[in-house]
């Protein structure tokens, strides 16, 4: 649990440095600059899917590692993030004629320099995680976005160079993530290069690869529909909505999941141990999702006029129709699940379901506008969850109807605060006062808190789930009174 609350601090930091880039930079730039970044992202983004391979996660999830193996290993990232550079620039007039923009052109090629930044750290961050080091792990990255966006906020008021600070800005927080990881994780690759020692690892990667492949084709084609059907104007409103909501989303999942997957990994042999820590992350992750999305969507014209401003209110209403997706919000945790077994089989069909059923809905939403969108986005989210739950537990201990004993109660919840405040307050895009902002969101968080305190009471799985949380802050606090009362601790 220590290593979930680092991963939910560095995962708060990490969302409000990327929302307050936005702000920021959100008041300096016009919405086409931000509408060119989404188009070039989505070239190179995809063909960076290729970058680690899947060949960080046998380095996390391998019970015995070698020197040789996972030099193999980080050659193996090298070569590949270099040969995919180079396919990225060698696409980037393509990707200019696909979205009628020839800006497009540099704009990928630039990008394409931090793919291969990215995979020379791929190996020392799985290094750091394995050994469950994670505030050197967290702090790299987040030290990484804080310069870039220094430099980025520098390059456009002092330097003027406009869109090209948003192009920059990824660049350089790769490369100082990737130095940093190399300095805490204090491992140097040999001058080894056995594929047949790593082949299990590789094949494994292979598969992994495929499905986050598909995953981020599912995740970027409302990026690709909107900016090839309406232009850069509109990607940059519905992008900039989109990433709001994404960075406040990955908050609640990926800090539990980051966690997950090395202790899955290891106590698949207990049955009953695995089950509860795969059911406590369950239900974290739907309580913090169900206490966000009631907040979200209760206040989303407010949230995004303030960190906006008054030119964005199409990205408000962006913003709302995506955020009731939060609330069925466990791909995370599943995907761990996938990955701990190693049935990269079922991630792959999971991945491949899901995008065919958002691409059929994105291409039906997009001539309605990038409203109608994001509100498919949602839609199609609700009818793949229940797809996603059967195909992921359909072969574990854990039942689906003990997965739905916590989730349900939790998404019932939730939807009847929403229900409730909607019918008691007026929302509109503009301004409100700060205290009628903190009294609105302080009434939704108590209503949930104590509405998730009456379920805890009610239903078995969330009693027991409440009784080893307050367990283990039971035993964080003695362990801590223990440290301060020590001797070394007293001399100091």
């Amino acid at each position: 649990m220590n290593g979930s609350i680092v991963s939910m601090i560095a995962q708060v930091a990490r969302m409000v440095l990327t929302i307050l880039s936005t702000v920021v930079l959100a008041r300096l730039l016009q919405p086409t600059d931000f509408g060119l970044l989404a188009m070039a992202t989505t070239v190179t983004g995809f063909i960076g899917m290729f970058t680690d391979m899947g060949l960080s996660t046998p380095t996390v999830q391998r019970p015995v590692l070698s020197q040789a193996m996972v030099s193999t290993l980080f050659f193996l990232n090298v070569i590949t993030g270099v040969a995919l550079a180079l396919i990225g620039m060698a696409t980037a007039p393509i990707a200019a004629a696909l979205f009628s923009d020839g800006r497009v052109t540099n704009a990928v090629l630039l990008l394409s320099l931090s793919i291969p930044l990215a995979a020379a750290g791929a190996q020392h961050n799985a290094l750091l995680t394995r050994s469950m080091r994670w505030i050197p792990a967290q702090f790299s990255g987040l030290f990484g976005q804080v310069v870039a966006l220094i430099v980025a906020i520098i390059a456009v008021t002092v330097w003027h160079i406009g869109y090209w600070a948003l192009l920059i800005q990824p660049i350089i927080a790769t490369a100082i993530s990737t130095a940093l990881l190399w300095f805490f994780s204090g491992w140097r690759p040999s001058l080894i290069f056995d594929l047949g020692g790593t082949r299990s690892e590789i094949h494994f990667g292979a598969g992994l690869t495929g499905f986050q492949l598909v995953n981020y084709f599912h995740r970027q084609l409302d990026n690709i529909v909107v900016g090839w059907w309406w232009g850069t104007a509109p990607l940059g409103l519905y992008s900039r909505g989109y990433n709001i909501f994404a960075s406040i989303q990955a908050m609640c999942s990926w800090p539990v999941t980051g966690v997950l997957l090395p202790l899955l990994s290891r106590t698949r042999h207990d049955a009953d141990y695995y089950n509860r820590n795969l059911l406590d992350a369950v239900a974290a992750v739907a309580l913090l999702n169900g206490l966000l999305g009631c907040l979200l969507i209760c206040l989303s014209d407010n949230i995004i006029y303030f960190l906006l401003g008054k030119q964005w209110a199409e990205s408000a209403t962006v913003f709302k129709y995506l955020a009731p997706t939060i609330l069925i919000s466990g791909n995370a945790v599943f995907g761990t699940v996938f990955t701990a077994r190693g049935d990269t089989r079922g991630l792959m069909i999971s991945a491949i379901v899901n995008t065919l059923g958002f691409a059929t809905g994105f291409l039906i939403a997009v001539p309605h506008g990038i409203a109608a969108v994001a509100a498919a986005y949602s839609i199609i989210s609700l009818f793949a969850w229940p797809v996603t739950v059967h195909l992921a537990l359909s072969r574990e201990s854990l039942s689906q109807s003990r997965y739905y004993s916590v989730t349900v109660p939790i998404l019932a919840a939730s939807l009847a605060i929403i229900s409730c405040f909607t019918a008691m307050f007026e929302t509109r895009f503009g301004p409100i006062s700060l205290a009628q902002f903190v009294l609105r969101g302080t009434l939704i968080a108590v209503s949930y808190g104590l509405l998730a305190l009456l379920l805890s009471q009610v239903f078995p799985e969330l009693r027991t789930f409440r009784g080893r949380l307050l367990g283990w802050l039971q035993h964080l606090l003695d362990s801590r009174k223990l440290r301060l009362l020590s001797p070394g601790a007293s001399r100091e």
